[in-house]
């Protein structure tokens, strides 16, 4: 995949206690001088793409809607974390990259991740891409609480991380991300086959809850499976022979947040 704008974090990674920062004071939190000036600068990147804010066209920065209903969730708890790495596969190259290169059982040390990138980019912008993403798998739940990269120290300063998978994935992030695979597709109606299929796929245009969670394949059916009993009103599916259709309603990414508010 094409990996330019991989390194656009200063390096910085998007901790939970700088989310907990954002939450608490709003766009407010960046004249509070709290963290360093390219510090914010990273955040700023990684909520703009994680869809918590949007740039103005006077260059300002307002929270989105999806945002006000992650606050209400807190930046501790998992699910909240889940919808923001599903909009990260989209929008971060690097967090795309990982979700689609990084197997799940494999473990990696942040050198083989920058290898892995290749060398049609510089090692500096490889290696800092890769410390801003590994930061991020270490010092949020994105690594330990959803397992895409659980931190294992080797000395002191120094880590390998295992992409587990997320074993028990949330309702409501599976639904969320089938939703987001919708929209950036264009299209309601597709087939598991088609998302079993999209990471081989380079002119795929979205991508599958299993690569973004780590999800095995017959997991993740039985996953859309049950999504189907436990919200006939948003997903449908037909399992039956050769047919393996999947029909979402007329829905948004959005309005699927409210069925958390219901739990």
């Amino acid at each position: 995949m094409d990996m330019k704008g991989m390194n656009p974090y200063q390096h910085f990674g998007l901790r939970q206690a700088w989310l907990e920062h954002y939450m608490i004071e709003g766009t407010g939190c960046f004249s509070q001088g709290v963290l360093g000036n390219r510090q914010y600068e990273g955040l700023k990147v990684w909520l703009k793409e994680g869809g918590l804010l949007i740039a103005n066209k006077d260059k300002s920065l307002s929270e989105t809607n999806l945002s006000k209903k992650l606050k209400s969730m807190g930046p501790y708890n998992p699910l909240v974390w889940a919808i923001v790495w599903g909009n990260l596969a989209y929008n971060s190259v690097i967090s795309k990259w990982y979700c689609l290169n990084a197997e799940v059982g494999a473990t990696y040390e942040k050198g083989d991740l920058v290898v892995m990138i290749g060398e049609n980019y510089s090692k500096s912008n490889r290696e800092n891409a890769i410390t801003a993403l590994t930061e991020t798998l270490r010092l949020s739940p994105i690594g330990s609480a959803l397992k895409q990269g659980l931190p294992i120290e080797l000395t002191k300063s120094t880590y390998s991380y295992l992409r587990e998978g997320w074993d028990y994935p949330h309702a409501v992030a599976l639904l969320y991300t089938l939703y987001l695979y919708a929209e950036h597709t264009g299209r309601r109606t597709f087939t598991f086959t088609e998302l079993a299929k999209a990471h081989s796929n380079p002119d795929a245009k979205g991508i599958s809850p299993h690569n973004i969670y780590g999800i095995e394949l017959k997991a993740f059916r039985e996953h859309v499976q049950g999504l189907a009993i436990s919200y006939p009103q948003y997903i449908r599916v037909s399992f039956v022979a050769n047919l393996d259709n999947i029909i979402l309603e007329d829905y948004s990414s959005n309005d699927i947040l409210d069925l958390a508010q219901d739990d």
